[in-house]
């Protein structure tokens, strides 16, 4: 009896293990989160990792066919555009509807990617054909370290078509140090076609730690030689650094590419290019995921395609110093120009025996020469206090007749662009209010005049039109009245 006993109790216990097995096996087959190193999967009923679409707790979540990982960020899907949210419960995110404040910020927006190194090798065709419009790639960074993959991809996006740009990520620490940089960038952009934005990349800490006024002086720096160059030039940063580490008031002309991962951005933070995620998934860049940006505007009808700097670039040699007197610019190997005219950033500085820079009208060896309020020579017309100037492509003021874009005009001996009457070489001319020499008739008051198609005022009888006129010896048109026993009516025509 004991020895049943005891088998009746081995028996129930065994029953009882077995029981807990099965349920054991059953609950780890059953639907379910698991992690594998860094990335989340979910499994079926029979153990199987779930691709594609799947809701999930009352959310939709979309797990890549290629790897059945839950995809994150923006992600482009059978042809639309989705934004996935982090759940908060798993490193892996849920659909989301993306309209924030009545707005849709992806709606309508031009499609482009910023790589690096770290996107290993491109099929750049396939990226093409993903719909991806523009590529925003990696030339540099810190001490003018080339990127690796730098001469693969720019040349790869070129034959593929793609709009290129380029970014140098900045740890300049001077206004001098971003100028080296950007002259750098400018010497690999040779050779290669460029039609987007060329930017600085301002996120180093280490820089933040400068202050907002000398982070802006550094990003103008670059911007400045890069313009200087005929290229767009551009800053990149997040939101925070747009706000509190780069004064874009000081900034004028220069494009901004602001991040905010996410859905949506802070409008009050203008921006021509958005970086909206870090997560995407595109074809053609099987190694890692790559940034996905969102342009606004299309910068390839705003960038002039270039493939070398413009002809009359000339790279910066030194900086601007105001010492309270005036400005002098000292020159990167420490001297300054003094008693000599110098071409700096594409504009040409007049720098008197002191070193400090020269404005307003300037007479060197006998020709006068017009200097803004920056100090840059001037060409063209200058109106100055009211009174019109013409300056030639060398600077120098003209006198005397001008012909400008087919018409003429006449500038006294001191300069100055004349109007009314003119009495040149015994021979009267008039000019218009806008200086413009006048031909054919004119009527000033109740007189009509006549100009041939010189300028010159005529006298004497003249036939215009099958009509015969006569003008005195003042030039004014005769009228109602007899010449040489012939008579000019009203108008007057001879009948």
């Amino acid at each position: 009896m004991r020895f049943i006993k005891t088998g009746k109790i081995f028996l129930a216990t065994l029953i009882v293990l077995l029981s807990c097995m099965f349920i054991v096996t059953k609950t780890e087959a059953a639907q379910h989160w698991e992690q594998e190193g860094d990335e989340w999967y979910y499994y079926d009923d029979n153990g199987n990792r779930i691709t594609g679409w799947s809701e999930i707790n009352g959310h939709w979540y979309y797990f890549d066919t290629s790897d059945c990982q839950a995809v994150k960020g923006w992600q482009k899907i059978n042809g639309k555009w989705q934004y996935f949210q982090l759940s908060g419960d798993y490193e892996c995110a849920w659909v989301e509807d993306r309209t924030h404040n009545g707005m849709d910020f992806e709606a309508g927006t031009i499609k482009g990617i910023d790589v690096s190194r770290y996107q290993g090798s491109i099929n750049w065709t396939e990226v093409r054909n993903e719909g991806i419009n523009y590529v925003m790639i990696r030339v540099g960074y810190s001490n003018r370290n080339l990127d690796y993959n730098y001469e693969d991809n720019i040349s790869g996006s070129n034959l593929a078509g793609l709009h290129t740009g380029v970014y140098f990520y900045s740890t300049a620490m001077s206004v001098e140090q971003s100028i080296g940089d950007a002259q750098w960038v400018i010497n690999q952009l040779r050779g290669y076609k460029v039609d987007y934005p060329v930017a600085i990349d301002l996120e180093s800490w280490d820089q933040a730690e400068l202050g907002r006024e000398e982070v802006t002086r550094i990003a103008k720096a670059f911007c400045d030689e890069i313009r200087a160059a005929g290229y767009t030039p551009m800053v990149y940063c997040n939101e925070n650094w747009a706000r509190n580490y780069v004064d874009f008031s000081k900034l004028d002309g220069v494009e901004k590419w602001i991040a905010r991962y996410g859905y949506y951005y802070d409008t009050s933070i203008t921006r021509g290019m958005w970086q909206a995620g870090s997560q995407y998934r595109l074809n053609g860049i099987s190694s890692t995921f790559v940034d996905i940006d969102f342009a606004t505007k299309d910068y390839s009808k705003i960038v002039t395609a270039r493939k070398a700097p413009i002809s009359s670039y000339t790279p910066t040699t030194g900086t601007w110093v105001n010492h309270g007197y005036g400005y002098w610019y000292q020159r990167f190997d420490g001297s300054y120009p003094y008693d000599q005219w110098e071409k700096i950033g594409g504009n040409w500085y007049y720098f008197n025996h002191d070193g400090y820079r020269q404005t307003g009208w300037l007479l060197d060896r006998g020709t006068w020469y017009y200097l803004n309020g920056s100090g840059a020579m001037q060409t063209g017309w200058i109106l100055d206090k009211g009174t019109w100037y013409y300056l030639n492509g060398s600077g120098a003021m003209q006198t005397g007749w001008l012909l400008d874009r087919g018409t003429w005009y006449y500038l006294n001996g001191s300069g100055v662009m004349q109007t009314g009457w003119l009495l040149d070489n015994g021979t009267w001319y008039y000019l218009n209010d806008n200086g413009a020499m006048a031909t054919g008739w004119i009527k000033l008051g109740e007189t009509w005049y006549y100009l041939n198609g010189s300028g010159a005022m005529q006298t004497g009888w003249l036939l215009d039109n099958g009509s015969w006129y006569y003008l005195t010896a003042s030039g004014a048109m005769a009228t109602n009245t007899y010449i040489d026993g012939y008579y000019v009516d009203g108008s007057g025509r001879w009948v």
